[in-house]
């Protein structure tokens, strides 16, 4: 499983950071869950505008599952349901291997309600604990850190 300290670095460390548009997924035909090729428009650039500009576009590989399967444990797998064209995804990014074009720093990717002037995803917590933010959970959380 990915730990906050890892997602953590991925994020300080990722080239960019971008709010991004779904517009056209790439899956098998007979596709029951694993890895999605998506095609991206780039709205907002929060960090690496040297790298990507609002207006362009790129591909990415991500994970999903088909519900009602669960999403494994380990890395961040998306919903295959909600990766619909006109979705809208905050990412962390790094260049690919080759040079050629991007992928997503160690999972960092999520589903975003809609686009926003400041990140969603902040540099410092994962993906879990912002979704966590304001439950009930989170606060015993936060009280029990604080006695320790």
């Amino acid at each position: 499983m990915l730990t906050q300290e890892f997602a953590k670095k991925a994020r300080q460390s990722a080239l960019v950071h971008a709010q991004l548009s779904v517009s056209a997924i790439s899956i098998p035909e007979s596709f029951s869950g694993g890895e999605c090729r998506i095609t991206v428009g780039v709205e907002r650039v929060f960090r690496g505008s040297d790298e990507l500009r609002p207006g362009s576009s790129i591909g990415l590989s991500v994970f999903c599952y088909v519900p009602p399967d669960r999403s494994p444990t380990g890395p961040r797998w998306l919903d295959f349901d909600k990766l619909k064209v006109g979705s809208f995804l905050e990412a962390f990014l790094n260049r690919s291997e080759n040079g050629e074009g991007f992928e997503v720093a160690m999972w960092q990717i999520e589903f975003i309600e809609s686009l926003t002037e400041t990140p969603r995803l902040a540099l410092w917590e994962s993906p879990d604990t912002q979704a966590s933010k304001g439950s009930l959970g989170s606060l015993l959380r936060r009280l029990l850190l604080r006695r320790r």
